[in-house]
């Protein structure tokens, strides 16, 4: 028993040292550990400061970065705003500098101008009088009266052209009426003047021509003078309408003063050959040859009134003077005065309505001749109107075109069947086309429509050869 329990107790005690020994072992590993891991940890620390203190270098690094970048910015931006300030100072010297070469360009230029441009004192404007005026000239004009429609058209021109002095005073026509003088030097040159006078249509149908021949001493007093009224009515109606190829045109005046000269006759009667002064039983009767019957009428029947050297002219006409010249004067001068005194001159326009229609009439007969002529030119050589000719055989064999013939002469028959202009023809024909575009101008309503003669068929209406209202409406 006492064995047992010893070894018993002795293997207690082994046990109880083993585990002593091994609580020993294993306080001095935990120990070890609780050192080991206090170590790591303060490693890790370590490291966890070195990397955080590498971060915050690395960031002020960059910030640094940065920061030179800002600044790198900033100094080129500032470089950059220089340079744009600079650039601009430049450009604002530039256009100083080219604004300045211009300024010297200019008045460079300018001073050259008004060196190289003259200057004048101002005209002295003379104050002229018309008797002075007529003093200078030996023939003089006056007519009366001028309206100034007639200054508008410019129907004096043609014999302003001849005289060597015009004076126009034309007032409005509230205000009165105008006067128009013209002063010649020669007889000459009166004479075309007076003749442009009375072939003018003034705007009033009666006018006054007082005719003045001065004399040749130093005096310059009148020596010749003479007052006619004349009616430009029937100067133009005669002019147009009447057409003669009589040999005899001679005008008798009755009767003329002793002082009367065949110059001065001639320039009161201007649209003649000659003009003469002759003596028949102690009467001066004055002789004018017209140039035709045209003119010849213009004196008979519009010349209203003539006074030739303070003698009135009783008589024109083509009564030759008989033995009984005397009986003849006797009669005129008791109808004269049974007639009494004449009444003023009227101052009325002139009726236009009868000359429009003339010339629309005639405008009408033109334009359908010139028309009908044309139409002759577009008809086949087989196809031949009643008025064209047959055609005929030509010198080569071949037959001519008949119907050219008939285009006022401008075409004539050639060899072929070709055509050749005769250049009288083509003038005819320019002279037909210019006086219808005359009497267009003067009548604008026939441009409506030419109703006189032919208004309706292939060419009425509108738009003339084009066709019209009444027509066929289609050109050729």
């Amino acid at each position: 028993m006492a064995d047992s329990e010893v070894k018993a107790e002795t293997e207690k005690m082994e046990t109880d040292r083993t585990e002593k020994k091994e609580r020993k072992i294993s306080s001095s590993e935990i120990k070890g550990k609780i050192e080991e891991s206090e170590t790591k940890k303060v490693e890790e620390a370590k490291k966890a400061e070195e990397a955080k203190k590498a971060e915050e270098a690395k960031k002020a690094e960059e910030a640094k970065k940065a920061e030179e970048a800002r600044k790198a910015e900033e100094a080129r931006k500032a470089e950059e705003a220089k340079k744009a300030e600079e650039a601009k100072k430049a450009e604002e010297a530039r256009k100083v500098e080219e604004a300045r070469k211009a300024e010297e360009a200019w008045d460079k230029k300018l001073k050259e101008v008004q060196a190289s441009v003259q200057r004048f004192a101002p005209h002295r404007v003379p104050d002229k009088e018309l008797q002075q005026a007529k003093e200078h000239y030996t023939w003089n004009l006056r007519i009366y009266p001028v309206d100034p429609e007639d200054c508008r058209n410019c129907i004096l021109e043609a014999a302003t052209r001849v005289a060597q002095k015009t004076f126009y005073y034309v007032p409005r026509r509230r205000n009165g009426y105008g006067i128009a003088e013209l002063h010649m030097t020669s007889d000459k040159d009166a004479l075309s003047v007076m003749a442009r006078v009375v072939r003018t249509t003034f705007f009033h149908r009666y006018v006054t021509i007082e005719v003045t021949r001065l004399s040749q001493k130093r005096d310059k007093k009148p020596e010749e003078t003479a007052t006619i009224v004349l009616d430009t009515t029937k100067c133009e109606k005669i002019r147009n309408t009447v057409v003669s190829k009589d040999s005899q045109n001679s005008l008798w005046v009755r009767y003329l003063s002793e002082n009367t000269s065949p110059e001065f006759l001639r320039v009161l009667f201007p649209l003649s050959k000659s003009a003469q002064v002759k003596t028949h039983d102690g009467l001066h009767l004055g002789l004018v040859e017209a140039n035709c019957k045209a003119d010849l009428l213009v004196f008979t029947k519009a010349y209203m009134t003539v006074v030739i050297n303070n003698t009135s002219v009783w008589s024109l006409d083509t009564k030759e003077p008989g033995e009984k010249e005397n009986a003849v004067k006797a009669e005129l001068e008791k109808v004269v005065q049974a007639l009494g005194e004449p009444k003023p001159a009227p101052t009325e326009p002139t009726d236009k309505y009868a000359q429009r229609r003339e010339d629309k009439s005639e405008t009408a007969r033109i334009l359908k001749r010139t028309l009908h002529q044309q139409h002759g030119l577009d008809q086949p050589p087989n196809k031949r109107s009643r008025m064209d000719q047959p055609a005929q055989r030509g010198v080569g064999g071949n037959w001519n075109w008949g119907g050219v013939n008939q285009f006022a002469g401008a075409v004539t028959g050639h060899t072929g069947f070709g055509a050749q202009l005769n250049p009288r023809g083509i003038a005819d024909m320019v002279m037909m086309q210019a006086r219808l575009n005359q009497l267009m101008l003067l009548n604008p309503g026939a441009r409506r429509g030419f109703n006189t003669g032919f208004g309706g068929g292939r060419f009425g209406g509108a738009g003339g050869v084009r066709g019209g209202q009444k027509g066929f409406g289609r050109g050729w």
